[in-house]
């Protein structure tokens, strides 16, 4: 149910909220929701058309809605769908602020009515008489597992994997678990007896105990949770299953690298995008998290292509809208990759999913304003220290092969959801650094 991990000031004088507007230490505090530096750099960036400007905005600084799914394959899933439809018939409810809103409804780009959202907070679930019923059996089937609530975006980078009973499957950044919680549902949607596996990884020891107790639920043998930076991920070595075929990572002592089918980057990032949940970012937001985050994620991302099949499918993700984490890094992944990774075309899957294409070109501004055309033309060392040279726009000649189009970008206002960015990668060839030295 939270939300991915977003870098923030710790210092000894930040007051760190509690998602309520109230900070630790107890005092108070009113969101302004509101930061001109945002909204000048994203106008500038133009990933929203001027005409949907107004709406984006709007659309921000409104609360996230309640969404969750249903369990697919769970043993109840045909009686929860029936009790869904039937709060979806029982009308409008009205809430203590005097309005009114509809019934439970389903998120019509989910497929098998499995996913549901209601335009109601979690302030007015817990307190409101009439929602009561509703919010027990919520509560009551989440526990059980026949449910996950998750936000509606966060939904959307297992659905890409297209993850069949037999993978092996890698979620690097995992915590606090519920894409992985879905990833276990596709491996055992088909087969009760899954020959694949899922390790989910996390680099914060503590979150790595959310995790366990989002798949918990699940009651499965097929995963195995590791504590390791993602952008450390270790090769693992295996034997391979048919001896007469080389593989990439074959070692002289007949062992290969453990490689996996699909891979999940849900990078740390800015969490921008985050803003009608954290709303806090409106006044923490600065271009400096985005040029600082910007070599982890590549480095995470070149660490899945790595360990992923050749043939098989990665899916690069973020909940922040800078291109400097989400473009700007697939253009570096395709560079360094030489050929051997292609952007995939998911146009036509979840058909019913309003997204805008990736862009082709942005504006790189450093932390106190200053617009660079390019790294070389830096001359501010301190400046030059904090921005990646894969940072800026890919070259014309790059635009014409690496097809950032096929990008995913949700925005805000496009279904009611958080803003998200999302690039699915095939590997089509091997990758050199997959393969082990004989000794390693």
């Amino acid at each position: 149910m939270g939300g991915k991990r977003r870098f923030k000031d710790k210092g000894p004088n930040s007051k760190r909220s509690r998602g309520d507007g109230r900070p630790e230490n107890g005092e108070w505090k009113k969101f302004t929701f509101e930061n001109a530096k945002f909204e000048a750099y994203y106008k500038m960036q133009k990933i929203v058309p001027e005409e949907e400007w107004d709406q984006f905005i709007t659309a921000l600084k409104r609360p996230l809605p309640t969404t969750f799914r249903v369990t697919e394959g769970c043993e109840f899933e045909k009686e929860i769908k029936e009790r869904l439809f039937a709060f979806r018939a029982k009308g409008k409810i009205n809430l203590d602020d005097g309005r009114t809103v509809e019934p439970p409804q389903l998120l019509d780009w989910y497929p098998n009515n499995a996913g549901w959202y209601y335009d109601v907070s979690r302030k007015d679930l817990k307190t409101n008489k009439e929602a009561k019923e509703f919010t027990t059996f919520l509560q009551n089937q989440t526990q059980c597992g026949y449910i996950s609530r998750q936000e509606a975006v966060s939904m959307i980078p297992p659905m890409f994997l297209q993850v069949e009973p037999h993978h092996r499957v890698l979620d690097m950044c995992a915590a606090p678990g519920s894409k992985t919680a879905q990833i276990i549902e596709y491996l055992h949607r088909d087969s009760t007896n899954p020959t694949g596996c899922v390790v989910a990884n996390d680099a914060d020891f503590k979150r790595c105990y959310t995790l366990i107790a989002q798949i918990q639920r699940y009651q499965t043998p097929c995963v195995l949770v590791t504590n390791q930076e993602a952008q450390r991920f270790p090769f693992l070595k295996t034997f391979p299953e048919d001896e007469t075929t080389p593989r990439e990572g074959i070692t002289n002592d007949g062992r290969a690298t453990f490689q996996f089918d699909r891979v999940l980057a849900d990078v740390p990032c800015s969490g921008d995008g985050t803003l009608r949940k954290n709303p806090d970012i409106w006044g923490e937001w600065g271009v400096g998290k985005s040029l600082g985050l910007h070599k982890l994620q590549t480095q995470i991302a070149m660490r899945g292509v790595n360990l992923l099949k050749a043939g098989g499918r990665m899916v690069y993700s973020t909940c922040s809208m800078s291109p400097i984490e989400n473009e700007a890094v697939v253009c570096e992944i395709l560079r360094q990759s030489k050929g051997s990774v292609r952007l995939v075309d998911v146009s036509s899957e979840l058909p019913n999913l309003k997204r805008n294409q990736g862009i082709n070109t942005w504006i790189v501004q450093d932390a106190d304003g200053r617009i660079h055309k390019s790294y070389e033309e830096i001359t501010h060392e301190p400046t030059k220290k904090k921005i990646q040279p894969s940072a800026f726009p890919p070259t014309q000649e790059e635009i014409a092969t690496f097809n950032l189009q096929y990008c995913l970008r949700m925005l805000p206002h496009h279904q009611d959801t958080g803003g998200f960015f999302v690039a699915v990668l095939e590997k089509i060839s091997p990758t050199w650094k997959s393969i082990l030295p004989e000794k390693n």
